[in-house]
């Protein structure tokens, strides 16, 4: 296995982080129910920075997309593309 795609809501980034950091690339989508479309600026900052800090990894990697759907609002879009 060369990628993983986690549910994330599932298990969190710590556990994520403590099971496969360097040794898979993690494919990790945005928390798209709650912090995407209602989520402040800050809140869509500090989630990107944690899961860059805790799962990003020369090793293993880390990929990270989200889904936009309504109603997320445009500032919010903003926020994320800024944040990424």
């Amino acid at each position: 296995m060369t990628i993983l795609n986690p549910q994330d809501l599932c298990s969190s980034i710590d556990e994520l982080a403590r099971h496969v950091k360097g040794r898979v690339r993690v494919a990790l989508d945005t928390d798209r129910p709650r912090i995407v479309p209602f989520g402040t600026r800050q809140e869509i900052r500090e989630l990107i920075r944690e899961q860059v800090v805790k799962l990003g990894s020369p090793e293993g990697g880390l990929m990270l997309d989200a889904g936009i759907y309504p109603p997320t609002p445009a500032e919010n879009v903003d926020a994320l593309c800024e944040a990424y």
